[in-house]
């Protein structure tokens, strides 16, 4: 079951160049069959911290019931998004609850990564113009890397697993190098993309991870290696996009029609996935093509689902950090967060917030072992990256 639940997601992210097609549908489908049947198998328990997510899917059930969604199937399709999502934070909670299982599912994960981060660069600088150069893109090419059309979202991959890389790397000395390459691998690769928030969020991530191992003396591998990839690889165009006059160009009048939007229905907001359908009415300008999103996940919760649904999300996200705190490889939950701010990687990445909530799921359960393991034992020395 755990590995059947890691493969589907690991196929799902080579699938995200698929919009808008039939892929995405079925792999909830069989997401939610697996969660069936772990819930049949008696694998499920109940947890206190499922409250935000019957919170979370509830709100666009009550949007339908009560008609102030302005589109009810934008509305039903993101009911069924959430409860995906809400599914997959169960499963991560309740399947994997040793540390034998997290760190295989964390091995899986920083594998893929490295070598999702080896093929995005070459196809960044050495592609044909199609997906693994073999699939016809539907959005046009330019800050594509490697399933992703968004560099931004790609970035969010990345800072979800770059911290586990670092961590694992002083867990197992046996594969230290082989973890260090990841993590230098995939910071490389946001570098290579030029995505600004992106850069700086694992910038950050590689400081504080630095800081936890500060003590043992093979750090200093870390940040070389990454400096040596990064000049590979290139930095004049990411330093390019940070000399840009006005960097928040475009968001800012997006996040300006958003506040409203939010404005005129604080409470119920217009109804989830309808933000694209209201903007019009409250665009301030034309950039020349369609807006798919607000470029804030934020200010769209709030405007899709009124300041109350968006505050749900300020519940998970101050859980993220509580639970980075005891377990610092989930630091890129509370990461992605942040990234939400500028960017719209949870409400258009599809897959990637599948892996943010199953590891936020895996991370939960961790951490309140670690509480009861500290409660048990107050002088109780758990190595920090394993925690």
């Amino acid at each position: 079951m755990n590995l059947a639940v890691a493969s589907l997601i690991l196929f799902g992210l080579l699938l995200s160049f698929r919009i808008f097609t039939w892929e995405w549908p079925l792999f909830q489908a069989v997401m939610m069959s697996l969660f069936a049947v772990a819930l049949i198998r008696n694998k499920l328990r109940w947890s206190r911290f499922y409250l935000p997510w019957i919170a979370i899917c509830a709100w666009p059930a009550a949007q339908l019931v009560t008609g102030t969604t302005v589109y009810p199937n934008a509305t039903l399709l993101e009911l069924l998004r959430w409860t995906l999502y809400a599914a997959v934070f169960v499963l991560g909670f309740c399947l994997y609850q040793d540390r034998h299982e997290i760190s295989q599912l964390m091995r899986i994960f920083i594998v893929f990564s490295l070598v999702l981060a080896a093929e995005a660069t070459l196809q960044h600088f050495a592609g044909n113009g199609k997906v693994f150069w073999l699939f016809e893109a539907t959005q046009p090419a330019g800050s594509e890397m490697g399933p992703f059309f968004n560099r931004d979202h790609y970035a969010s991959l990345m800072a979800l697993i770059l911290p586990m890389a670092i961590l694992r790397a002083f867990d197992e000395p046996h594969r230290r190098m082989t973890y260090i390459l990841a993590a230098a691998g995939m910071y490389a690769s946001v570098v290579a993309g030029a995505s600004r928030a992106g850069s700086l969020l694992v910038t950050a991530e590689v400081l504080i991870c630095l800081v936890l191992v500060k003590r043992n003396r093979a750090s200093i591998a870390v940040p070389l290696l990454i400096a040596a990839l990064v000049a590979v690889v290139g930095w004049e165009p990411l330093l390019k996009r940070f000399q840009d006059d006005d960097p928040y160009k475009g968001r800012r009048e997006f996040a300006q029609s958003s506040i409203q939007m939010i404005r005129d229905q604080p409470l119920h907001g217009f109804g989830l996935g309808t933000w694209t359908t209201v903007y019009p009415r409250y665009a301030t300008f034309d950039p020349g093509a369609y807006v798919n999103a607000a470029h804030n996940d934020w200010l769209q919760w709030a405007a899709d689902g009124g300041i109350p649904f968006a505050g749900l999300f300020f519940v998970l996200f101050v859980i993220s950090l509580v639970v980075a705190w005891r377990v610092p490889w989930a630091l890129g939950i509370p990461a992605v967060f942040i990234h939400c701010t500028v960017d719209f990687p949870v409400q258009g990445g599809r897959y990637i917030p599948v892996v943010m909530f199953l590891i936020f799921g895996v991370a939960v359960r961790r951490a309140m072992a670690r509480k009861g393991a500290e409660t048990r034992s107050p002088m109780s020395m758990e190595p920090t990256a394993s925690r």
